[in-house]
């Protein structure tokens, strides 16, 4: 047999979203980041956050704690907030005029899908063979055990 291995950090998709999961992880001081359900509860507070750090023009970070019925504790839930530009859907997000010029609109899709990584290094998102468009499942909140 190998030699055991330490686990440094534990991330899970919202189908693990449960406090009994995150209250065996903390007894066990394992840090982790589960991807939250958007219940109610947790979109009124993502939209009362008032503290923002920019992650590039359009992005930002900021995070709340919250006690959700029935959890043994508050938790630290972390939220990314993209700036909503004219026009729709992700395009309108990135910008029309670099849709226009796909290489660039390419890598604008790319610089994005790194932003998230840093804080979702397993986020689900793929940028398409010719980076003309990415999928990307859907998931808006992260809950992260404080270090």
């Amino acid at each position: 047999m190998g030699a055991r291995q330490k686990i440094r950090l534990v991330r899970a998709d919202s189908g693990f979203f449960d406090d009994q999961l995150l209250s065996f992880l903390e007894q066990r001081r394992l840090p982790y980041i589960v991807v939250a359900r958007l219940t109610p509860w947790i979109k009124r507070e993502a939209q009362h956050v008032e503290q923002w750090r920019a992650l590039q023009e359009a992005y930002a970070v900021g995070e709340f704690r919250l006690k959700l019925l029935g959890w043994q504790t508050a938790r630290r839930f972390v939220v990314i907030r993209a700036v909503v530009r004219e026009g729709r859907g992700l395009a309108g997000q990135i910008g029309s005029a670099d849709y226009s010029r796909p290489r660039k609109f390419r890598e604008r899709l790319e610089r994005w899908l790194d932003l998230v990584r840093v804080l979702w290094p397993a986020c689900p998102a793929q940028i398409s063979c010719y980076g003309d468009y990415m999928l990307i499942q859907p998931a808006v909140a992260l809950a992260a055990k404080e270090a």
